[in-house]
């Protein structure tokens, strides 16, 4: 294993706090020390559900909740006034518990999730899961335990969500899908496929662009966009996203050989044949294209 892995080993995996070194403590033994707690395996503790219960009870409480535990197959169950909330308390944020919390929406007013502030899914899951709970209007409690505090943190409330705001939000993302859809020229991609290149808009206007360059030379943006009735042109060889396009001089653009060569790959996919390119009305002139 790698040092650098290693390190990142030990500051996930293990937990050693020493409160003082004794009289004599060589402190430049203090790596081999680690190395030492890193080959015998000392692990920090897991959280168990029960654990978790005491510091949920605690923040409950502190907030003029009247808190039991373990009420009618609840984990914790909670009233202030006229409002009955419930904790369920699990040591992994997962869907079982979410399919409890939603059961115990049928009788609670507020239904919380209680987990351990270090149980996170990898990567951007995390993030997926709490856009689930805002959406479900289920909240989120979690506790973080070491050996300085003990702290509860209210990552979510259980409050409606706010579906238009919701919406207004992401409604730039919502007019790019539905202005996809109704530009692309026909379904060439397969839905469900993975690690493969996705025939855009944007890709097929590319595609365009670089078999228009290769048959006809060098041209000005401006020339393309005239030609063709591609609106952002520009943008296309400028960005040069894919790299199939460079400038042998200003203003004036070209495409590459590697380009060419992708493009007629695309095109053949876009026309649905792999054999003859003359084939593809995508590599026919302009006036023979029946567009």
């Amino acid at each position: 294993m790698p040092s650098a892995q290693r390190r990142k080993f030990f500051r996930q995996k293990t937990h050693v706090h020493i409160i003082a070194h004794p009289a004599g403590f060589d402190h430049a033994a203090l790596p081999f020390f680690r190395r030492f707690c890193y080959a015998e395996g000392m692990k920090r503790e897991k959280l168990l559900e029960k654990d978790l219960y005491e510091p949920v009870k605690a923040f409950l409480e502190q907030n003029g909740w009247k808190v039991q535990a373990e009420v009618m197959h609840c984990d914790v169950a909670a009233v202030r006034g006229d409002t009955l909330a419930v904790v369920e308390m699990k040591c992994m944020l997962n869907l079982e518990v979410i399919l409890q919390a939603t059961e115990r929406q049928k009788t609670a007013d507020l239904v919380y999730i209680a987990v351990p502030a270090d149980c996170h899914p990898d990567g951007g899951r995390y993030k997926r899961i709490c856009g689930l709970l805002r959406r479900l209007e289920i909240g989120l409690l979690e506790v973080e335990v070491n050996a300085r505090r003990t702290k509860v943190h209210e990552t979510l409330l259980p409050v409606l969500l706010d579906l238009e705001a919701a919406k207004r939000y992401a409604r730039r993302r919502r007019d790019n899908m539905c202005r996809e859809v109704l530009t692309r020229q026909n379904d060439y991609n397969t839905g469900g496929v993975t690690r493969t290149k996705i025939i855009s808009v944007y890709r097929e206007q590319a595609v365009e662009v670089a078999l228009y360059l290769h048959e006809n030379g060098p041209h000005s943006a401006a020339q393309v966009k005239a030609a063709l009735g591609i609106a952002r042109v520009y943008g296309i060889v400028h960005d040069n996203h894919y790299g199939w396009f460079f400038r042998p001089e200003k203003g004036i653009y070209a495409v590459t050989e590697s380009g060419w060569g992708e493009a007629v790959e695309f095109a053949q996919k876009i026309a649905g044949k792999e054999t003859d390119c003359a084939d593809n009305w995508l590599l026919l002139p302009i006036d023979r294209r029946g567009r």
